[in-house]
């Protein structure tokens, strides 16, 4: 019996000091991740502070765009014209001191149906050339190239920035650094004391969009082409970009 009295006792003591340690352990846990969590996803107070960077651009890239249109009813005859206009475009471009990477040229053809769309009559081979250009000085003569090789579509002159993604990022640290000295300035000023930043948001980006400049729509041949009257200067102006960034600040 009394055997039987003490293997109880001890049982009873260690099963006494299990639940003593997962209670402790329990307590443990809760006090060093769960409370910590959830005060801070409850109870955590924030501040948030926004600025706006904003500057004037000029665009430094021009893109010129250009086609040609050529009927006729060998498939063959209208590749090699096609090829022999890019090719003439081409190398006078390059006398031009314009290098390959910054033209783009293709042609395709198709044919041509009836009116009642049933039998092929002959075929239209549409040739396309684009080229960019850093020196707006060089616009008129990329078209005179052009006409001269017989594009006789000119669909216009467009302008934007050789690197968009550089001036983005200007403006955002700009901005930023903006945003963290009004929260300083805004903490000194009301005795609110920041802690660290946790977190931060891209706000809006506005990046303008530039028409092209219509230079002639299109030129039926070339005896028209020619009176095509050259401009007297491509100068797009300058824009606006601007970015937000906003800031949140933890409040200790």
């Amino acid at each position: 019996m009394k055997d039987f009295v003490s293997q109880v006792a001890r049982f009873t003591a260690k099963l006494t000091v299990f639940y003593i340690f997962l209670l402790f352990f329990g307590m443990l846990i809760f006090y060093v991740f769960i409370k910590p969590a959830y005060t801070s996803l409850v109870q955590q107070q924030t501040f948030s502070v926004d600025a706006v960077a904003k500057r004037n651009f000029t665009p430094d890239t021009a893109t010129v765009s250009t086609g040609a249109t050529l009927e006729g009813t060998d498939v063959k005859t209208l590749q090699n014209k096609a090829q022999t206009q890019l090719d003439g475009a081409l190398s006078a471009l390059e006398q031009l001191g314009i290098s390959s990477e910054k033209i783009s040229s293709n042609y395709s053809i198709d044919p041509k149906y009836d009116d009642d769309y049933v039998n092929i009559i002959g075929y239209r081979a549409n040739a396309t050339l684009s080229v960019k250009t850093n020196d707006f000085e060089q616009i008129d003569s990329i078209l005179d190239i052009a006409l001269q090789n017989d594009f006789n579509r000119i669909y216009g002159v467009s302008f934007d920035f050789e690197d968009p993604v550089a001036i983005r990022e200007s403006l955002r640290q700009e901005a930023i650094e903006t945003a963290k000295a009004k929260a300083e300035k805004i903490a000194e000023e009301s005795g609110l004391r920041l802690g660290k930043l946790i977190n931060v948001y891209e706000g809006s980006y506005s990046y303008p969009m530039y028409e092209k400049y219509n230079v002639n729509s299109f030129a039926a041949d070339m005896a028209y082409a020619e009176e095509v009257p050259q401009s007297s200067g491509f100068t797009p102006g300058e824009s606006e970009i601007q970015m937000q960034m906003t800031l949140i600040y933890e409040v200790l």
